[in-house]
């Protein structure tokens, strides 16, 4: 397993002939001719018996190919290439998502999408305790390694990214991907796929580092998500459970509803879930999951009760907890007709809580 992705490194999106693959793959060639697909046929080729020389193919009239030398003076006479052997294999993505899906953990895509920067998403990981995250995999190009590797980087963010080889994975780059929150595997190891997986570290980096807001309660051993109830006020958060009430106005929980013209995004969010209603979310919707993994961290630093607030369903997401929905609704419109924002003190956030405004979610009842 470890040449096939040292090959795949090699050879890449563009792929090769399949006299190269099986020279690459040598013995291995057979067990892994499923996870390559076959293409049209090459123009030239690397003669296989002068390393480092070129043969031009030109087709006859049987199907196979003559191999003439690009040197001059040439540096062989023709050679008989049968045409199989001149047709280009390139990497399948489908059943190479199959295959590491299954070995890793994470359900495959059936039709991965390609992308121009190499990083092709083949699949989403997803967990209980933490955000759908999508899974790309790296083939390189003729571009700049780095260049690629960190343009990728950014257009997986949040995301899981499997490389066939550490190449060009620097320092530098490992650190622009923990500042995304990019979990980076390399597939070439010595002990193979077997010891690798998907899934993040235990302590996601997310949730991890110092709070950015004080407990409001110590929460008891029983302690459920279910049993809170949220108010959203013109001057705060009220928040209710087991018996237990605090008040918190948006200076103490470092918030503000409303920054220039728009809604805080994570009140947006939790008014858009009362009522038992939920979000559906693509897999494309990075920023929704985004939107999700803040208002988790937001509620768990102020009441860090275990478990997810948030209840996972196939396609989206719905609360454990109780929002006054109602109660959200009018304050929003007593915001919005509000002539002075700036009376709200706090740190910059942006956006929300009207529903007719929640672009990028569907909004179901059930």
């Amino acid at each position: 397993m470890l040449r096939f992705w040292q090959t795949i490194d090699l050879l890449g999106v563009p792929g090769a002939p399949r006299v190269s693959w099986q020279d690459a793959l040598g013995d291995g060639f057979e067990a892994w001719q499923p996870l390559l697909r076959a293409c049209d046929t090459v123009a030239s080729m690397l003669d296989p018996e002068f390393p480092g020389e070129v043969l031009d193919l030109e087709e006859t009239h049987t199907g196979d190919f003559l191999g003439f030398s690009r040197a001059i003076p040439s540096h062989r006479p023709p050679l008989a290439v049968k045409r199989d052997h001149c047709v280009r294999l390139v990497p399948n993505l489908r059943t190479i998502a199959q295959f590491v899906g299954q070995k890793l953990g994470f359900t495959p895509e059936t039709s991965p999408r390609k992308s121009a920067f190499g990083f092709h998403e083949i699949g989403c990981y997803t967990s209980e305790k933490d955000d759908p995250r999508s899974v790309h995999l790296f083939i390189p190009d003729s571009r700049d390694r780095q260049s690629a590797l960190q343009s990728g980087i950014v257009g997986a963010k949040t995301g899981i990214v499997l490389l066939p080889t550490s190449a060009g994975f620097t320092h530098e780059v490992g650190r622009m991907a923990a500042d995304l929150d990019v979990h980076v595997r390399v597939l070439a190891t010595a002990g193979g796929l077997d010891r690798l997986s998907t899934a993040p570290p235990k302590r996601s980096g997310r949730l991890s580092g110092k709070p950015t807001r004080a407990p409001i309660f110590t929460p008891k051993e029983d302690w459920q998500w279910k049993q809170l109830t949220l108010t959203i006020e013109r001057d705060g958060l009220r928040f209710q459970i087991r018996g237990e009430h605090s008040f918190q106005p948006w200076a103490a929980l470092k918030l503000k509803p409303i920054m220039a013209g728009r809604q805080n995004e994570t009140l947006k969010l939790l008014g858009h879930l009362a009522n038992g209603r939920r979000i559906t979310q693509r897999r494309s919707d990075v920023t929704a999951r985004q939107q999700v993994s803040v208002a988790r961290k937001f509620l768990q630093e102020l009441i860090p009760i275990r478990d997810n607030p948030f209840r996972k369903f196939s396609d989206g997401w719905g609360i454990e907890f109780r929002v006054d929905g109602a109660t959200a609704r009018k304050q929003v419109a007593q915001w919005e007709a509000d002539d002075e924002p700036e009376d709200f003190s706090p740190d910059r956030q942006t956006s929300a809580i009207d529903p007719e405004d929640m672009a990028g979610y569907s909004i179901h009842k059930f």
